[in-house]
């Protein structure tokens, strides 16, 4: 796709930190399925703004949670910003 070759991801100091301490601690499953579910609700966020033509800048993984900057000021319609912002892996 066009419009994610220019799309850089990011993953945090903090979160590697926290794979590579789980990972020596014998944690490392259950903290992969932590951030298997992050990434999964994000997914459907960056496929909602796909959608409806917006542009993803950046994908931001920290260690709370992900963030997508995008650029919606091409969508106008309030009902298609409220579907993005409801937007889940079931989409």
């Amino acid at each position: 796709m066009n419009i994610l070759n220019k799309t850089k991801v990011k993953i945090s100091t903090m979160a590697t930190i926290l794979l590579l301490i789980s990972f020596l601690s014998g944690m490392i499953s259950k903290i992969l399925l932590i951030y298997l579910t992050i990434f999964l609700h994000e997914l459907g966020h960056l496929i909602a703004i796909l959608i409806f033509k917006g542009k993803i800048n950046s994908i931001n993984f920290n260690l709370f949670g992900g963030r997508i900057d995008a650029f919606l000021d091409n969508i106008k319609d309030t009902k298609k910003l409220l579907l993005i912002d409801m937007a889940r892996p079931s989409l």
